[in-house]
């Protein structure tokens, strides 16, 4: 992963591409069935650009578009997520980053070392990892 989608912080602001935190390239090696979704999804993709035709419009290169190829809005993704987190009753998870949280918790269960988890979640140093984690354990 080399860039994020970020919206600008301020009234209107427009969606771009932006480097990452530490701008380093960050490489992760997704489990199987998150690769079968990101695979499921690249289809309905091809699919959203045979019926848009001259309207497709995937400049940025994003992985989830709308039916155009463009970005998903922040409030479309932030509704969809409530939706799901509903449905699953788990109603009372508020933001979509406790998910990276929880990921990381559920890793250290697993026994991932802390190294493996520092680099798939983007950080400088193993160190901030564990003064991160360590403590919400």
């Amino acid at each position: 992963m080399r860039k994020q989608l970020q919206k600008e912080r301020k009234k209107g602001g427009e969606y771009r591409r932006v480097n990452l935190k530490n701008d380093r390239i960050r490489r992760i090696k997704p489990a199987s069935f998150v690769m079968d979704v990101l695979k499921a999804e690249q289809r309905k993709q091809k699919e959203y650009r045979l019926r848009a035709g001259t309207i497709w419009d995937n400049g940025m290169n994003l992985v989830f578009t709308n039916e155009l190829g463009r970005y998903q809005s922040s409030s479309t993704v932030y509704k969809s997520f409530k939706r799901i987190v509903a449905s699953i009753g788990e109603a009372d998870i508020v933001v979509m980053h406790g998910l990276r949280h929880t990921f990381a918790m559920l890793s250290l269960q697993m026994g991932v070392d802390f190294k493996t988890l520092q680099q798939e979640m983007g950080h400088a140093t193993s160190s901030f990892t564990l003064d991160v984690y360590l403590q919400l354990d």
